[in-house]
């Protein structure tokens, strides 16, 4: 009898494709691919990873009994769900297997590879945090249609330590991936001249330094504090380290008990993590070690994070993406729909510049500012922040995401636009700004955010931002216009 067919007629083993885009290092999401695979594999199911990139993490991934792919035309059986992590990967699954429901992971506020495909054969869209979520809203995605599962952890391999230290002599910093190295060398100096204040030895892993481990669980239990954010920050806190939240685009403060009863709405997630990351700020972090409330820290994590408990709600997923695709029916249509996301997908220039000249200056990825007024004449009406590489990489400076296709979120304090002075003569020297501004779930209702819009140094408006109007169902959308 098949998966499927066992299902149907009472059995619970179900067959599942999941997607990543790469299953080659130790990242966020390639972990969670790597432990949610194993952990349904050891539940009866049978599993197979499609990643069109792979390397030493899929072969390991492999040698523990779970199969993984580039192809994912030589997969023989078709699957009962389609767990889809990354866009790219996920619509070519479902391109491959036109009549398997699917399911969408979103893991990142800025990465490209989360924003949603809108289909109706994806039959529930999945936020691993509060952030995540608003992500998918403003992508198009019904409510209804979105769900929160907070990323798990192995609690059998990050096991509690048997004796927490009364005060702490080592910390770990978990450093990953910076957007741009002056960001690192800050972040390192920081953390470095904060544990030396209070005479604690520092160590440093991850991808950021070039030195990343292999398994997390058998070195972080050794220390008791660890400076981390996401998923590294929740290992380590299970183990019983004292985990100060911090990235290079702040400061999140402690992970505790407290912070687990408001999770998945609080300090791990990119929006929230807003604190500035200062020498003040660390040394605080570090000043409010006390070892019994790192372990009560620790009991609450292990709680909530728990990935056999996590599963359980996986395979309800999964059995409600299927009841919900037989009760609806085929969905024909879809191939269309993956035909356009993959097409908006793709990197092109914008379609009103046809002239030599304008391609002459389109082949330069390094285009200047003071080369691009010649565009201008082929300018279309309205410039919207999408990924048409062109306008990305002449309206964009920094402190911007990357486009989507509603438009782009900023991603640091400040962000910059540049803008052609003869595109503004254009338009009679009047620029509209539409924003909206996000507000967790856990800021109090009577909030009120403030955006200041510059010309060079001088200020030309003010825009604020009500949590109360949100709350009210008014969108928090303002237009900024000045000449």
């Amino acid at each position: 009898m098949g998966y499927i067919e066992n299902y149907l007629t009472g059995g619970a083993m179900l067959s599942i494709l999941i997607t990543n885009i790469v299953m080659s290092e130790r990242t966020g999401t390639e972990m969670a691919t790597f432990e949610l695979a194993i952990a349904l594999y050891k539940k009866g199911h049978r599993v197979i990873v499609y990643s069109p990139s792979l390397g030493r993490l899929a072969m390991e991934l492999c040698a523990r009994g779970v199969p993984v792919v580039d192809d994912v035309s030589k997969i023989g059986f078709v699957p009962d769900i389609i767990h889809g992590n990354h866009n790219v990967a996920l619509a070519t699954a479902m391109i491959r297997f036109g009549t398997v429901p699917a399911v969408f992971v979103c893991h990142d506020t800025i990465s490209p590879f989360d924003e949603p495909i809108i289909t109706n054969r994806i039959m529930s869209y999945i936020a691993v945090d509060y952030a995540c979520r608003t992500r998918l809203l403003v992508s198009g995605v019904k409510e209804h249609k979105t769900e929160i599962i907070i990323n798990a952890v192995d609690t059998e391999r990050f096991k509690l330590k048997s004796t927490i230290s009364q005060t702490p002599r080592t910390a770990l910093c978990v450093v990953k991936s910076f957007h741009r190295n002056e960001h690192k060398e800050h972040y390192i100096r920081i953390l470095t001249e904060a544990c030396r204040a209070r005479n604690i030895s520092i160590d440093l892993v991850g991808r950021g330094v070039g030195n990343e481990v292999e398994d997390l669980s058998s070195i972080v239990s050794k220390y008791d504090i660890c400076f981390a954010f996401s998923r590294s920050a929740m290992e380590a806190c299970c183990t019983g380290s004292h985990v100060v939240v911090t990235d290079e685009f702040g400061y999140g403060g402690v992970l505790d008990a407290t912070v687990a009863r408001r999770w998945p709405d609080d300090k791990l997630s990119r929006h929230i993590a807003s604190g500035a990351l200062t020498y003040e700020n660390v040394l605080s972090g570090i000043d409010a070690y006390q070892a019994d409330i790192v372990k009560k820290s620790a009991l609450a994590w292990r709680k909530l994070v728990c990935s056999s408990l996590l599963i359980k709600k996986w395979e309800k997923i999964y059995h409600a993406a299927i009841d919900a695709y037989r009760t609806t029916g085929s969905f024909e249509f879809e191939d269309g729909n993956l035909f356009r996301f993959i097409s908006g997908f793709l990197p092109r220039a914008i379609s009103e510049a046809r002239s030599v000249a304008v391609a002459k200056h389109m082949s330069n990825h390094f285009i200047r500012l003071d080369d691009i007024n010649s565009l201008v004449d082929f300018w279309p009406g309205e410039m919207r922040f999408r990924d048409d590489s062109l306008l990305r990489s002449i309206m964009l400076g920094a402190g911007w995401s990357h486009p989507e296709q509603w438009g782009v979120w900023s991603c640091d304090t400040s962000a910059m636009l540049n803008i052609p002075v003869k595109l503004l003569k254009k338009y009679g020297n009047i620029l509209h700004f539409n924003c909206t501004h996000y507000f967790p779930s856990c800021v109090e209702v009577n909030k009120i955010a403030k955006v200041t819009a510059f010309v060079g140094d001088k200020p030309i408006g003010v825009m604020r931002f009500s949590k109360k109007m949100l709350s009210n169902g008014n969108p928090s959308i303002k237009r900024l216009k000045n000449s």
